[in-house]
């Protein structure tokens, strides 16, 4: 028996660490770091290592990456759930973490009857919004949609983490949490059933309306539209999360009923696609948001029935849109922040390096070397923390296409509904992928042009080796792009196929008051003009490492322009150049131009 007891001792003191002084203390749990992958580990790294270039020890907070002497408020919470996560430098990660969380929370915005309430400022430095000095535009002012990349990542950081955070400081992100919950209820978006078309809304008159109904929390101004789908996805499950956590009602109904209205909207003549289709980063973020649906939805929920079918459906189409010869997305893209993954930073691409082989990844390297690295701030190492949850459920085709491509074409066709308001608002999506080539299309027929993220056509390849300089086996590959961009009009009929993209600029048939585009305009890129041989002169013909023939109608002579830093607000600081036809057809005559490619 005193045997027995000693065992037993032993193995408690096994469990719980025993010091070196007899005094027992416990033994830091094992981290969520310590399970990842080895790509999912590096990508990690690489992010965490790049974010604590920012990071401020005095105000505890990670300085803006583009912005001198401000803070990020988003970036800082995202990097608390990483820290924690990692749990490591001898306590130091978890005490950084508690103290990001004991900061952010006192700033969270929580004036009744407003439209901000319940979002996280910018940076600390800001004023009040509804000010003289911040004002009241969404998007510009305050941004709705920070109520959920840092609720969906400090939930993230409950369920994996949660064993490290006091008590009180958990009490403190559950109330935060339901604050942004309660802010989504009479969420403002501004933008209206055509999420991604139309400018922000902010006048006076349309604010102060729904003010006026807001004086206290209600529902009646629930305004954000399902094709919006990124934000969406990620506001339904913090609502239905914390409102099962905290037992509240209005949540609950609520998120159950937003659910049922999403997934409606994905299934809408079997088409099972989102709306927001495609793109680097914001699909990048519905998947973020579908991982934490099916891993941590309460059970019995519309998000836990959904959520996998969703899920399921969606990585399928990346996986055949994915080109891994490329790293690269085919198109088109309702919203993307570049023409090459392996040159900017995007959500989707962070998932691919975290489920592919070891140096088979889809993001910039090293981090700095890639554009629009908030992304590497605030993404970079949570999508290593969820790549597992996708790993058990995607498709074994879906992981095989992230790691090779093969020599098997692809065509993709899908339809996309827009809204639930309007059954004639679909749009046909088109891509066809080759060994070293990919052509992507879409058609749109609305109310306005898209937003200068908007990429309905591109054409993207491979450049042969020879073209460049210290060609590497194990590196990036480069790749050249010919996109239709900025969009020019409102209605574009694209269409990939082998070889092949067509696009043409009919009349609308469901609006009476659109024109004709006045040019059509071309980003073309990714190339050194004077090493690869190309004669950008001659458009889109003279481009290096791929046969191009052109054929148009009602279009004029092709003008080419370059300029280091003419086009840069226009595309994430891309260079490119400008290859644009002016249009000389008048409606009901159709401007077209065919693309071929050998």
């Amino acid at each position: 028996m005193l045997k027995l007891g000693l065992h037993l001792l032993a193995l408690i003191g096994a469990l719980i660490g025993v010091h070196a002084n007899g005094v027992y203390v416990r033994t830091p749990p094992p981290s969520v770091y310590s399970a990842l992958s080895a790509s999912a580990k590096k990508l990690f790294d690489e992010s965490m290592d790049f974010n604590e270039q920012y990071w401020d020890e005095t105000e505890g907070y990670l300085f803006q990456i583009d912005s001198a002497g401000i803070h990020d408020t988003r970036a800082t919470a995202m990097y608390a759930t990483a820290l924690l996560a990692r749990n490591g430098k001898h306590g130091s990660d978890r005490a950084r973490a508690i103290r990001i969380f004991e900061q952010i929370v006192p700033q969270q915005w929580d004036q009744n009857g407003t439209l901000w309430y319940g979002v996280y400022p910018h940076t600390p430095q800001d004023p009040f919004p509804g000010t003289s000095l911040l004002g009241t535009i969404p998007y510009t002012s305050w941004d709705p949609n920070w109520r959920d990349f840092v609720g969906t990542a400090w939930i993230l950081a409950l369920e994996r983490s949660g064993r490290l955070i006091p008590d009180s400081v958990v009490s403190q992100v559950e109330q935060s949490l339901l604050k942004a919950g309660k802010g989504n209820l009479l969420r403002y978006q501004g933008r209206g059933p055509y999420a991604n078309s139309v400018t922000v809304n902010s006048s006076a008159d349309n604010l102060d309306a729904v003010r006026a109904v807001n004086c206290m929390l209600v529902v009646s101004s629930y305004d954000i539209f399902e094709a919006y789908t990124n934000p969406y996805l990620m506001g339904v499950f913090v609502m239905s999360y914390i409102g099962h956590r905290l037992n509240d009602t209005e949540l609950i109904e609520k998120s159950e009923e937003d659910a049922q209205t999403i997934y409606d909207l994905f299934t809408y003549g079997d088409f099972n696609t989102f709306s927001e289709y495609n793109s680097g980063t914001y699909t990048g973020v519905d998947i973020w948001a579908l991982a934490l649906w099916i891993k941590y939805a309460p059970k019995g929920s519309n998000v836990a029935k959904y959520g996998p079918f969703m899920l399921n459906n969606t990585l399928v189409d990346l996986g055949t849109l994915y080109h891994a010869g490329l790293r690269n997305l085919a198109g088109p893209w309702d919203r993307s922040y570049g023409y090459d993954m392996t040159r900017y930073h995007s959500v989707f691409g962070q998932l691919v390096t975290s489920l592919a082989p070891l140096h088979r990844g889809a993001v910039p390297s090293p981090p700095a070397g890639g554009l629009h690295t908030n992304d590497v701030a605030c993404f970079g190492p949570l999508i290593p923390l969820i790549s597992s949850i996708i790993a058990d459920v995607a498709p074994d085709s879906v992981l095989k296409n992230f790691a090779d491509f093969g020599t098997t074409e692809r065509i993709l066709k899908r339809r996309l509904r827009t809204n639930v308001v309007d059954e004639t608002a679909i749009r046909n999506v088109t891509a066809w992928l080759g060994e070293t080539v990919s052509i992507g299309g879409q058609s749109l027929d609305e109310p306005s042009a898209r937003q200068s993220s908007n990429v309905a056509a591109i054409i993207q390849w491979l450049l042969p080796s020879s073209l460049y300089r210290n060609a590497s086996s194990t590196g990036l590959p480069k790749i050249g792009y010919i996109a239709l961009s900025p969009p020019t009009a409102s209605i574009v009929n694209a269409t990939a196929s082998k070889n092949t993209l067509s696009i043409s600029f009919p009349p609308s048939t469901r609006w009476t008051n659109e024109t004709a585009p006045a040019v059509v305009t071309f980003a073309v890129g990714g190339f050194d003009m004077r090493a690869s041989g190309a004669d950008m002169t001659k458009g889109l013909v003279g481009v290096p490492g791929l046969n191009i023939s052109v054929e148009t109608s009602g279009l004029g002579n092709q003008a080419t322009a370059y300029s280091q830093d003419g086009w840069k607000a226009w595309f994430s600081n891309f260079y490119f150049f400008n290859v644009s036809y002016p249009v000389t057809a008048v409606w009901p005559a159709v401007p077209s131009i065919t693309i071929s490619v050998s």
